[in-house]
């Protein structure tokens, strides 16, 4: 099952830009990465990531690949936005979020 999320009109890039990062921090953490090291950022992130063998490719439209030994683990992909008309006056989008991350799917599999 999709995610959904919704945003006022003019506040959906902030949204999804907060969900991407959280999300990028989840998956990070499920793959073992020490939580108060990624928290800190920085080189010692860096250098404690490529010591798990994790690379983070992030581009400049907002996608994320995250891979592990070069073998793509997880992937945050645009997302869909559908602008929705509540009232005249009041329009909010639905944001449909495309991600996937390797250990969600084994956790959602119940293995």
């Amino acid at each position: 099952m999709a995610t959904v999320l919704l945003a006022d009109r003019c506040d959906e890039q902030r949204v999804v830009d907060l969900e991407r990062q959280q999300w990028l921090h989840e998956v990070l953490i499920a793959l073992g990465a020490d939580k108060a090291i990624v928290e800190a950022g920085g080189m010692d992130a860096k250098d404690h990531l490529a010591v798990l063998e994790l690379e983070v490719w992030e581009s400049a439209e907002g996608t994320i690949d995250v891979k592990r030994g070069g073998k793509l683990v997880a992937q945050w992909k645009l997302p869909r936005l559908v602008l929705v008309k509540e009232t005249a006056e009041k329009w909010y989008y639905e944001i449909h979020l495309n991600e996937w991350a390797q250990p969600f799917q084994v956790r959602k599999g119940g293995k």
